[in-house]
């Protein structure tokens, strides 16, 4: 009978542990995403600065 219930309790610690893994899980996507999202706004960030920096040089020495 002891043993019963501490298998009984050993399944409600396992089903605990699975929900929060299934969590976790979720989480880390929602944070992957987030992270990719700002990757490529930097991305767009960056290609603008180098395109005004190239506006710059070309203002700068007309001729060229």
């Amino acid at each position: 009978m002891e043993n019963q219930k501490q298998l009984l309790d050993l399944r409600d610690r396992i089903a605990e542990v699975e929900k929060t893994t299934v969590e976790n899980d979720l989480l880390v996507k929602q944070f992957d995403e987030k992270v990719k999202s700002i990757d490529g706004r930097f991305k767009k960030l960056n290609r603008e600065v180098d395109d005004l920096w190239k506006g710059l040089d070309a203002a700068s020495n007309p001729l060229k």
